[in-house]
């Protein structure tokens, strides 16, 4: 059988890794403001780059910027998973985003991985490879009891999943829906292997599992604004057909001033003070490449950047440098910003894998904006 406890663990660690991803940085002070870099940088420019590394092996051949646009998904959307006999037996009635009242004949055997919409939203269609802010509810599909949830009721921030293929083949069930849906999924406990790594521990590959999830709000799976011309001086970014962004730095001194770069410009929504904007990041040591955090292999998933400057009172807040480069710019887009040591971290909040007197390369896809946000 299902065992609870080992999935409410589960659910625990997901919730004490969201909080550690939040204390992302803490500045130094805030730099002067400094001019955009638009300049084009011609071919013959270039010289020699020291590239980075292995994201960009482990990732194969990426793709360089070629000054156009694949914009966002759009129009018809095809989903993997279908519905059949056990998922259409599950009803859910209560509160959207809090615990459901789930009712479902027990035990409820699947016949491999089914999913039925039980609401459906007139919100956006959630494409393959993007991502949806998630209320979830794990049920023993032998005995029907409640094994676990990250809802409302639970005080939990919304669970982030990506659509179709990912990390468990929970992803597949919010795959073409649309944003205020609920929808009802019977699988086997294989399936959810990997989702809140959850394992074998917590539940036996063939045991019935039945899952409600409420989809809140959907993200972009990567950046899709329109190429922009690459600035000289600065490092050139690739990336492969996933989003999953890599860099080559050049040769020459690193800036001394921050130096932010529009990379993908895109038309959506402005991003303003105060909001919590979820970012793709990869960030990079200008002087040994070799030195990177990444949240398309790090985390797995993006990161919730509260745009504030960081306030030493209350430990909260990102530094100026960031705030400055990100607040202003729309969904959709990608920024590169570069950050001299002298801007950077205080000596006493570096995070993992920085040291003092670095030069800091970010890379940001801007995807999407936390509903509700303060």
């Amino acid at each position: 059988r299902v065992r609870s406890a080992n999935v409410r663990q589960a659910i625990s660690v997901y919730a004490r890794r969201l909080a550690k991803r939040r204390r992302l940085v803490r500045p130094q002070k805030r730099p002067p403001v400094t001019a955009r870099v638009v300049a084009p940088k011609a071919d013959e420019e270039r010289g020699f780059v020291r590239t980075t590394i292995a994201l960009t092996a482990a990732t194969g051949l990426l793709v360089a910027l070629a000054g156009c646009s694949t914009g966002a998904p759009a129009g018809e959307c095809t989903p993997t998973k279908s519905s059949g006999d056990a998922s259409r037996t599950i009803t859910a009635t209560g509160a959207f985003g809090a615990d459901p009242e789930a009712d479902f004949r027990t035990p409820l055997i699947s016949d491999g991985f089914q999913v039925s919409t039980i609401i459906v939203g007139d919100g956006d269609v959630v494409y393959p490879g993007q991502y949806a802010l998630t209320a979830i509810n794990f049920f023993d599909g032998s005995s029907g009891e409640t094994r676990g949830s990250i809802n409302d009721d639970s005080n939990s921030e919304p669970l982030l999943m990506r659509s179709g293929e990912s990390t468990s083949n929970v992803g597949f069930a919010i795959e073409c829906q649309t944003v205020g849906s609920r929808v009802a999924v019977s699988m086997s406990g294989a399936d959810v292997w990997g989702l809140l790594n959850i394992d074998e521990s917590a539940v036996g590959a063939d045991e019935p599992v039945v899952v409600i999830i409420d989809i809140r709000a959907s993200l972009l799976g990567k950046a899709y604004g329109t190429d922009q011309l690459p600035a000289q001086g600065l490092p050139a970014v690739v990336t492969a057909p996933d989003g999953t962004t890599g860099i080559a730095v050049p040769a020459g001194d690193a800036p001394t001033a921050v130096t932010t770069a529009v990379l993908k410009k895109s038309d959506g929504e402005v991003l303003k003070a105060g909001d919590s904007a979820y970012l793709h990041f990869l960030r990079v040591n200008w002087d040994d490449p070799s030195s990177t955090k990444s949240t398309w292999y790090d985390f797995g998933s993006p990161s919730a950047f509260p745009l504030k400057v960081y306030d030493a009172a209350t430990g909260e807040g990102i530094p100026a440098a960031i705030y400055d480069a990100l607040v202003g710019q729309r969904i959709g887009s990608q920024v590169m910003v570069v950050i001299p040591p002298a801007y950077g971290f205080a000596e006493a909040a570096m995070p993992e894998g920085v040291q003092p007197g670095e030069t800091l390369i970010y890379v940001f896809d801007i995807l999407g904006i936390q509903p509700n946000a303060g």
